[in-house]
């Protein structure tokens, strides 16, 4: 039934995105050797870097990148989703010597075979916390350089245990500022509470996860008074360790505070689950089938656009 339906996914990582036979193929298109990773089924473990490192080699190159946006876009389009957000860190891929120019034209193509889907296909720029604020000016440059109707936010990621998101609060509030949309991965783990009050501060369009928030009433006020709306990977959590019980996500808790709610993937080759999949598992939170339909369909009124 979930399967059935047009679908949003606005959480979604190039790098989480692609399946070992995947990643061969992308390295083929790219004209790199990665027999060195194999066999590529054993290391899809969100915590092994290995995969992580082969994925962010594949993709950065212009064929590379192009054969790996199709591959997502085919494989999306198979799972019903008509509008997709789709998470990508530029700054590595310059360093290893993809162009600007060379990576906005390949997001122009993956626009092209979007519509030939029928379905909107808009990119978050990432600045990975590891890679320090001066990071942020970085992909600023590169958002300007790109086309306004692909490239719709700036998004921070990566470890914040070790990365302080406080560290970025002048910068992304000087996006925000300046009427860029930013989207600010938060909160992911419970203990968190004060990584996810300083995104806050930033005056994002949007956090990601903020699983912390259910345990702190006035945090979750904080996120309804700002209008800010999450991004929420129901299987996610499961996946990091976060929680160890699928009945542990507040989704309940979030829909009592009227907390605006779009949905994403997040890795999804990773934990070999797709949206519609994330979405099913709402009925173990109590969730029925139509209601978790009706939260889906309400999740296009919030999409970055």
């Amino acid at each position: 039934m979930i399967k059935d339906e047009k679908k949003a996914n606005c959480h979604i990582h190039i790098t989480g995105a692609l399946y070992p036979q995947d990643l061969r193929d992308v390295a083929v298109k790219s004209g790199l050797n990665i027999t060195d990773f194999e066999p590529l089924e054993n290391k899809m473990s969100f915590y092994n870097s290995d995969i992580w490192a082969v994925a962010k080699e594949v993709t950065s190159t212009k064929a590379g990148l192009e054969e790996a946006l199709k591959i997502i876009l085919n494989r999306e389009f198979e799972d019903n989703i008509c509008h997709l957000e789709l998470t990508i860190n530029p700054t590595g891929m310059l360093k290893r010597g993809l162009t600007v120019s060379e990576f906005v034209n390949a997001l122009e193509v993956a626009s092209k075979r979007a519509l030939e889907l029928d379905m909107n296909f808009k990119v978050k720029l990432g600045v990975n916390r590891k890679d320090g604020q001066g990071s942020i000016v970085e992909v600023k440059k590169i958002y300007d350089q790109c086309p306004r109707n692909i490239v719709v936010a700036i998004d921070l990621n990566g470890d914040e245990r070790k990365f302080p998101t406080k560290a970025f609060d002048n910068g992304f509030l000087a996006l925000s500022n300046e009427g860029i949309p930013t989207t600010v991965h938060a909160g992911e783990h419970f203990g968190l509470e004060d990584s996810l009050s300083s995104a806050i501060s930033m005056k994002p369009t949007r956090i990601a996860h903020s699983l912390v928030a259910s345990s702190d009433d006035s945090i979750l006020g904080k996120i309804k008074d700002a209008g800010i709306v999450l991004e929420v990977s129901p299987l996610s959590g499961l996946f990091t360790n976060a929680f160890s019980n699928i009945k542990e996500f507040p989704i309940r808790k979030f829909l009592d505070y009227e907390i605006p709610l779009v949905f994403g993937s997040d890795d999804p080759a990773i934990f070999d689950k797709n949206l519609s999949e994330h979405l099913s598992v709402l009925e173990y939170c109590g969730l029925s089938q139509q209601e978790i339909i009706e939260l889906s369909r309400n999740s296009f009124r919030n999409l970055l656009n």
